[in-house]
């Protein structure tokens, strides 16, 4: 009897053993393997975040080059809008409206000199004004008036500042030429005139019964002055019929 081939033969305990070693095996390679494509996962999306990542600080880094830009540009355009601004007022024309004073026609019982010729008791004679020799105001119109010098322009609070003066004829070459200067802006011109009736309305009728003059509105376009025209001369149709 060959007591080796007997001691070679595995026992059942023998073989119980090796199949527990062979799950064990295979079940801390399965774990293993499913740890590896976990982590192989993960990786990926780490490479996912960090790719966006890098992504996204390109492009903030952008945003604000590009708002570094604008404001440079908006600083620029603002340091520039004053003088922008004042030479967007000036205009070579402008408009107002006013009354002019006309002469009464003449009537058929005076002069040429629109004089009476009075005879008194003693026969000397004396001339005396016809009422037909004087004037009367015509319904408003509007009328041009013109930029003279400028004698004057400064900066004060990032705002340019104009001095200048009107004048009511285009050409003016008088060499002597001088007329006292007055503040003007932006805000002194009418471009609009509903703007300017809601907000000064009754201020403008209470002009219009005391006979105030209205060339201090100063207009940026003919048709909104004769807006401002045609509403007084209405008013006055209804002053004249109370």
């Amino acid at each position: 009897m060959n007591y080796d081939d007997f001691y070679c033969e595995p026992s059942e305990s023998d073989l119980a053993i090796q199949e527990l070693k062979e799950h064990l095996k295979n079940e801390v390679k399965s774990e293993i393997i499913n740890e590896l494509e976990q982590l192989k996962k993960e990786n990926a999306e780490l490479q996912d975040i960090k790719k966006n990542k890098s992504k996204l600080e390109n492009e903030y880094k952008e945003k604000i080059r590009q708002l570094e830009l604008e404001y440079k540009e908006k600083e620029r355009t603002l340091y520039k809008r004053p003088l922008k601004e004042l030479v967007e007022i000036i205009q070579e024309e402008y408009y107002y409206v006013c009354q002019e004073n006309l002469e009464k026609e003449k009537c058929d019982k005076c002069n040429e000199k629109r004089q009476l010729e009075l005879t008194d008791c003693y026969g000397r004679k004396h001339y005396v004004d016809c009422i037909c020799n004087g004037t009367y105001k015509s319904k408003f119109i509007v009328k041009e008036k013109y930029i003279g010098n400028i004698p004057e322009i400064s900066k004060k609070d990032d705002k340019l500042h104009m001095w200048l003066d009107f004048r009511y004829e285009k050409c003016c070459n008088k060499e002597d030429y001088y007329a006292s200067s007055i503040h003007f802006d932006k805000g002194d011109l009418i471009y609009n005139f509903d703007d300017l009736i809601s907000k000064n309305e009754e201020d403008i009728l209470d002009r219009l019964k005391k006979g105030f003059y209205f060339s201090c509105y100063t207009f940026s376009k003919k048709e909104e002055a004769q807006k401002l025209a045609d509403y007084l001369n209405k008013e006055i149709e209804k002053l004249e019929e109370k």
